[in-house]
């Protein structure tokens, strides 16, 4: 009765413990059981455990499955479900910030020495930007149009000019500068652009008679129309020649206007006006030696030189301690550039000019085959504010210019007078 009893505690023991609870038809096959010996009750027990462990092993498997598929699923969400990441929000490790602290956005210029300057001066570029220092490297604060006024108040070494802009430092470069205003031109509308009062009154009639060829006297009076509207310069033999032409027509007085033309898709512009100087004699068509007048006529523009060099495009040479341009009458190297330790008193030793040849360029007047006597050191130079000996000289701004802008093919005309200078 007690291995009946312990049986049955037994197998109700493993009931409880599997979770599984047998049925009312397991507890009856067991109860049926109860005449079995120990040995037959173990092996029923014993099976009963091997029947109830497999189910249950199935039942935890399923979940197991079903909590894997269950967490797979979410890690194959779409990628836009997730929350996306505020870049500003992401902690920013040591090594990022000291690599974006090593990549400086822009390097600072460094502090320019600005020497005192005055003068009011007008913009001669359609416009320009306006620098917070004298240099492209300077932020740009503002723009300045053609023809606004510029009073100046410092200018630094490389050429550029400080003035008062909208209540701050502004600098522009000197090449931009000029002495007076750019004359512009108004557009001239092409012939048929626009329709005249008249055609707009008239009948089909005379439309039909609008349609017919123009006559060949209109034509005529439309091309004299149009070579009239070309600038003096576009009329000049030496246009043929080249696409730059510096003007200088003389006003006067020592006085003189200067012009730098360009010439870009067949139309010649203008690049550059201002007030320069020549002979103190004025000009003349035959220039002799000592006479304090410039040369007229049409020249190529020869080699640059000076105490500095500003980037030309034409070769440049050096003046030093032994430069001297001869002068002298009676010598074979008349009309030449000669290093020498000495030289005779009429001769120019360059060095003493060093303000006036800081820029300057050689004026191709008889230089191919020199005659002694018809006149010397003919050249473009910076202004002292005065008249010349023969040369043409420009303001320090304009030189340092034409020195960066003219090319080896370039020409001067020297005039009297703005009609002169269609006769070369």
């Amino acid at each position: 009765m007690k291995k009946r009893l312990s049986l049955i505690v037994t197998v109700m023991i493993i009931i409880v413990l599997t979770g599984c609870g047998l049925g009312a038809e397991e507890s009856g096959e067991a109860q049926e059981e109860t005449d079995f010996n120990v040995s037959d009750d173990s092996i029923v027990i014993a099976e009963g455990y091997r029947n109830i462990q497999p189910k249950r092993e199935r039942d935890l498997g399923m979940y197991r499955k079903e909590e894997t598929l269950t967490i797979e699923e979410e890690l194959e969400q779409p990628a836009d479900r997730a929350e996306e990441p505020v870049e500003d929000e992401k902690p920013q490790t040591k090594e990022v910030a000291q690599a974006e602290d090593e990549v400086p956005a822009e390097t600072a210029p460094e502090q320019q020495e600005v020497t005192d300057a005055s003068g009011t001066y007008y913009i001669t570029a359609p416009s320009i930007n306006v620098r917070s220092g004298g240099g492209t490297s300077y932020g740009v604060i503002g723009q300045i149009k053609q023809n606004e006024p510029v009073k100046v108040d410092g200018k630094t070494p490389n050429g550029w000019f400080r003035f008062e802009f909208q209540g701050q430092e502004g600098f522009v470069s000197g090449s931009f500068l000029g002495e007076e205003k750019v004359e512009v031109k108004a557009a001239v509308s092409s012939p048929g652009s626009t329709s005249s009062p008249a055609a707009s009154s008239t009948s089909e009639s005379s439309e039909e008679q609008e349609k017919e060829e123009p006559s060949s006297s209109s034509e005529e009076t439309k091309t004299e129309e149009k070579k009239e509207e070309l600038p003096a310069v576009a009329r000049t033999k030496t246009a043929s020649n080249t696409d730059q032409i510096l003007t200088v027509v003389s006003t006067g007085g020592g006085s003189a206007k200067v012009e730098y033309w360009k010439k870009s898709g067949g139309t010649w512009n203008k690049e550059m006006s201002t007030n320069g100087f020549v002979g103190s004699n004025g000009v003349s068509a035959n220039k002799v030696e000592g006479d304090r007048k410039a040369p007229t006529g049409a020249y190529r523009l020869g080699f640059a030189f000076g105490t500095e060099n500003p980037g030309t495009k034409k070769s440049f040479r050096q003046i030093t301690d032994n430069s001297y341009w001869i002068s002298n009458v009676n010598d074979p190297e008349y009309n030449t550039w000669q290093e020498r330790e000495s030289s005779h008193a009429h001769d120019e030793h360059l060095i003493k000019y060093r303000d006036q040849y800081k820029y300057a360029m050689v004026i191709n007047y008889n230089t191919h085959n020199p005659v002694s006597g018809k006149g010397s050191a003919i050249f473009l130079h910076i202004s002292n504010g005065t008249p010349t000996l023969g040369c043409v000289s420009v303001p320090e701004a304009q030189m340092r210019m034409l020195m960066q802008e003219l090319g080896d093919n370039a020409y001067i005309i020297i005039a009297g007078s703005e009609s002169e200078l269609a006769g070369y």
